[in-house]
């Protein structure tokens, strides 16, 4: 913009109008992406104590498996359970920390520019973490409606050992 208003191709007047306009704009990308990332922190929290969950599950698996009250095959089927869990779980915050770390790194400014092209990069930036993160954070616009989600993985799967000890007796 700077470039047209010195060579004179748009009056100064635009050139104060549409640089508004870009600020408002990164303002509310901004203030979006704040949001986001505290919604991001609150899932990373809930993966943390899914994790802490499914870590007991497991120490109680081994237990009641060392003092025979669960046979090998069920033993073995739930501890595969677990640590499929324990993984998408490992995976899912590890994508979140990720998430959370590139959007902190725009608010901080390092991918910040007043070109319209790098603007336009910062804009499609946040549009990808918030498509990224389609299932903690709520669509509030038709445009963000349309957007396809990407499928949820299925829901982690509870193993109570003692009922599963006394299903096997």
């Amino acid at each position: 913009l700077k470039e047209l208003v010195e060579k004179n191709k748009i009056s100064p007047d635009l050139y104060e109008e549409l640089q508004k306009s870009f600020e408002g704009a990164l303002n509310q990308l901004k203030n979006e992406a704040k949001s986001l990332m505290e919604k991001i922190d609150r899932e990373i929290e809930r993966c943390n104590r899914e994790i802490k969950e499914l870590n007991y599950a497991l120490v109680h698996l081994e237990v009641e498996h060392e003092i025979g009250q669960i046979d090998e095959h069920s033993y073995t089927t739930a501890l595969e359970r677990i640590q499929e869990c324990l993984k998408r779980a490992n995976n899912e915050k590890s994508d979140l920390e990720a998430l959370r770390s590139r959007l902190s790194n725009l608010l901080l400014g390092e991918f910040e520019s007043t070109s319209n092209e790098t603007l336009g990069t910062t804009e499609e930036e946040v549009n990808t973490a918030e498509a990224n993160t389609s299932a903690i954070s709520e669509p509030t616009t038709m445009d963000e409606q349309a957007q396809s989600a990407p499928p949820l993985p299925p829901p982690p799967v509870v193993v109570y050992v003692k009922e599963a000890g006394e299903s096997s007796l």
